[in-house]
């Protein structure tokens, strides 16, 4: 997989964070989630959204990329290595292209929706949302799409006191 926003250590490590994380919420009790060491292959219903939801990040990933590139270039220039560029950027905000409103928009409308689909199935069909939205796009080899989101520090939910994704 070639790299354009993270060295591939970083995606690594923030890929396997990113899809880790509910599991914490699972341990307490607090999260309608299936959890990271559960075989999860979804259903129809998550394969529509997945679909629905590429249609949707793809134009966003496209502008948040060439919003990254132009920075990566001002700061290669000024920097004189991509390296200490994409750090000095990284540094400036942790999430990168991932901070931008519209692409979290997206992140939280899909989170959302996975987990209303899940409302209406048998556990053992449910979907984690980290699934639908990272893992099946290194599967599918949607490679800037998978850096962008995989460059989230974390995922921007919350779960309300009853449990409710926020």
């Amino acid at each position: 997989m070639a790299l354009r926003i993270l060295s591939q250590e970083r995606f690594e490590q923030t890929t396997r964070r990113l899809l880790e994380a509910p599991d914490d919420l699972i341990a307490v009790g607090r999260a309608r989630l299936a959890g990271s060491s559960a075989r999860q292959s979804g259903v129809a219903l998550h394969r529509d959204l997945f679909e629905r939801y590429l249609t949707a990040l793809k134009p966003v990933v496209s502008i948040t990329w060439q919003e990254w590139s132009e920075a990566m270039k001002e700061e290669t220039h000024r920097l004189g290595s991509k390296d200490k560029a994409r750090e000095a950027l990284l540094f400036e905000d942790a999430a990168g292209p991932a901070a931008d409103m519209r692409f979290i928009g997206v992140i939280r409308q899909f989170w959302l929706a996975c987990d209303a689909i899940n409302r209406t199935l048998d556990k053992a069909d449910w979907l984690d949302p980290p699934v639908l939205l990272l893992a099946w796009l290194i599967e599918r080899r949607e490679t800037l799409c998978a850096e962008v989101v995989a460059s989230q520090p974390y995922w921007p939910m919350g779960l309300s006191k009853d449990g409710q994704w926020i």
